[in-house]
This record gives C-alpha cells, sequence and structure tokens, in this order.
C-alpha cells in the first residue's frame, strides 16, 4: 500500500483499517483484557456510551500509565471484538467525544445489550 499523508481511496482506506485491526488483535496481551473488563464494565453500567467512556474507565482503574498503549488503535478491536461478542451494537448516532487530543471529533454511540447485569 501507498503511503501518503492524504490519500483518499475507499478500498485502499478499508484494506488499512483491516490490516490494522488485523495487527492489533494478532498481538493479544494483558493490555487486551483490562481494555476488555472495562468495556463490560461500562456496558454494564450504561445503556448507550462512546469509546471515550472505555478509555475513562480504563484510566481510572488501571492508571494513566497502564492505559496508555502506544497503538491506541487497540481499543478499535476492543469495540470490533465487544460487537462480534454480542455485547454492543452500533446506534448510527454520533456523540463529540470531550478527549481533548481527539479536538471534539464524533464517536459513534454504542448500545449495551448488558444494562442491569449486575
Amino acid at each position: 500500500m501507498q503511503s501518503q499523508l492524504f490519500a483518499y481511496d475507499a478500498e485502499a482506506s478499508a484494506e488499512a483499517r483491516d490490516e490494522a485491526l488485523a495487527q492489533v488483535q494478532a498481538n493479544p496481551g494483558i493490555w487486551d483484557g483490562l481494555a476488555d473488563k472495562a468495556l463490560i464494565r461500562v456496558a454494564k453500567g450504561r445503556q448507550e456510551f462512546i469509546v471515550t467512556d472505555v478509555w475513562k474507565e480504563l484510566v481510572a482503574v488501571v492508571g494513566l500509565f497502564i492505559a496508555y498503549t502506544a497503538e491506541n488503535r487497540r481499543m478499535g478491536a476492543v469495540m470490533v471484538r465487544g460487537r462480534r461478542d454480542g455485547i454492543i451494537w452500533a446506534t448510527g448516532r454520533y456523540e463529540k467525544t470531550d478527549a481533548v487530543q481527539q479536538h471534539r471529533n464524533p464517536k459513534m454511540i454504542w448500545r449495551s445489550t448488558l444494562t442491569g447485569r449486575g
């Protein structure tokens, strides 16, 4: 795949996404388990949420140093697993994040299938 700062190609974009998710999912570790548990805690406590809420839960439980990963796309793999495992589903609606480094970018609102399950 050709590297360019701003390349626009739907097929290449989908291919790059799939390659990145495969790379992240091929290297599971302790971080993934912690992030999966953060997703489950948020999904049990909130009917709807965005990925930023999962990041906040992860940081609150394990601290910023452990929550930090050089490969932030890993959280995308966590959300994909959550969807695949039936824990969450995409609503098709978006909410702007309050994460300063993400400049109020819109994030998918996810709906939990676990709300109210202890």
